[in-house]
């Protein structure tokens, strides 16, 4: 897979992460372990790609703490080759949140 970078979003308000994975210049994947669209910032940088790629629900909760875990995770799954979506139905089949 051809990943061109990768940006880490920090929720200050939350001190919680999620990211952005950017694919072949095309496309971008991005990850909010709460579920919640990307900072505006972030949001309009992205905009310039034509495939946006979301998770629209949780995936940990609120006072957990291991969303660093849940990026890595995602990132090698992607790496590998695995479907984003196949990877969310994956968090959320076994009942992560």
């Amino acid at each position: 897979m051809n990943v061109s970078f990768l940006i880490l979003i920090t929720v200050a308000t939350l001190e919680h992460i999620g990211l952005a994975y950017l694919l072949k210049q095309e496309c971008v994947i991005i990850l909010i372990v709460f579920g919640f669209p990307p900072p505006v910032e972030v949001e309009e940088y992205l905009r310039k790609f034509d495939k946006r790629y979301y998770n629209s629900f949780e995936i940990q909760k609120i006072n957990q703490v291991i969303c660093g875990h849940f990026c890595i995770y995602v990132l090698v799954k992607l790496n590998r080759g695995n479907d984003f979506y196949k990877i969310l139905d994956e968090l959320y089949k076994y009942n992560y949140i």
